[in-house]
């Protein structure tokens, strides 16, 4: 395409002729030059940043009217648009780390039936999300947000752009926190009891507020493998995450079990509807209590909603493993929260 104005052998040409010979008139006089093609050079930084900006758009344009709302009213005062907002805090993951699929963790990546299946990484609050104008948000500051029912906890994930933690990415996050030996009180895995946070007076825990603001203890913080750190996935609020059983399907209706005694009984506290691999630690350790305890509950609540990691009260039978299933999707309590993925 030629853009040329002036005559084009005449001292006021300007323009350029498809996009390379280029004419202007500068100080030293009118020059004619050649502009060479930049290079769109892709290396993995660059390709990462356009991946992101690019699902954060679709994640944006999948949202709702009423969920774009709620990020437009959560920008007020940041002098920048909802959707502005929403993709710069998409773009930046504030408050998020990566969970990278690994030797510890890959069967939760391998399963067809898993919302991994194919995936080599995802993304968590690092940590517990709290209410930010009606939007999940994950920052080191505030208390936790809580009294949320689990059904109330899908919709405030999915309308921020986000979903509700699956069992398969808990899992694929305690598994993982497993194998990293100072997570465990001993420094060592298998020694002691892997940190249980703000649970009670027990070892691996300190007795926190009801719940706690912010991060007060290192007991409160747990590594991954690829070095990133995820704070209260084992006390201070249970967390919802997305997944339910069935009253019918449970293997028992039992109260409070190690998963020593677990394991030592497997039909009874395990079955195909609720298999080791889908709540327990890989190994059995000394300390029974080293990742938690298990609670199947003695109510009629159908279906069974899956609560997570333990709260501020629950001593040793908190854990990064420890498993409610006593209450209902629709249920709610001053202990309950959760934390959003993606």
């Amino acid at each position: 395409m030629v853009k040329i104005r002036g005559p084009l052998h005449s001292v006021s040409a300007s323009g350029s002729v498809a996009g390379n010979l280029t004419f202007s008139q500068r100080k030293s006089g009118q020059q004619a030059r050649w502009q060479k093609k930049q290079k769109d050079y892709v290396n993995p930084a660059r390709a990462n940043v356009r991946s992101l900006y690019s699902n954060a758009v679709s994640a944006w344009n999948s949202l709702t009217k009423e969920a774009k709302n709620v990020w437009k009213q959560a920008s007020q005062g940041k002098q920048m648009t909802g959707y502005n907002f929403f993709v710069q805090d998409y773009i930046t993951n504030s408050g998020f780390i990566i969970v990278n699929k690994n030797e510890n963790n890959k069967e939760y990546f391998e399963n067809p039936a898993s919302n991994l299946y194919g995936k080599t990484y995802f993304l968590v609050m690092q940590y517990q999300a709290r209410n930010n104008g009606g939007v999940p948000q994950s920052t080191g500051d505030g208390l936790p947000w809580t009294s949320i029912s689990q059904l109330d906890a899908i919709q405030k994930s999915k309308d921020a752009g986000y979903h509700l933690i699956t069992n398969w990415e808990w899992m694929a996050i305690a598994r993982d926190i497993e194998q990293v030996p100072e997570n465990w009180t001993g420094g060592a895995v298998g020694s002691g009891v892997i940190k249980k946070g703000n649970a009670g007076n027990v070892t691996g825990s300190y007795n926190g507020a009801d719940p706690e603001t912010g991060i007060l203890n290192d007991l409160a913080k747990l590594k991954l493998s690829n070095g990133e750190e995820i704070y209260h996935f084992s006390g201070n609020v249970w967390e919802w995450v997305n997944a339910e059983i069935s009253l019918a399907n449970l293997p028992s209706q039992a109260t409070w079990t190690t998963y020593n005694t677990a394991n030592a009984s497997p039909s009874t506290y395990y079955n195909a509807y609720l298999p080791k691999s889908e709540i327990a630690p890989l190994g059995s350790y000394t300390d029974s209590y080293a990742g938690g305890a298990i609670y199947y509950g003695t109510n009629t609540n159908n279906p069974r909603a899956f609560l997570r990691g333990g709260g501020w009260g629950n001593s040793s039978n908190a854990g990064v493993f420890a498993v409610d299933l006593l209450y209902a999707p629709e249920s709610t309590y001053t202990s309950f929260g959760f934390r959003c993925a993606r």
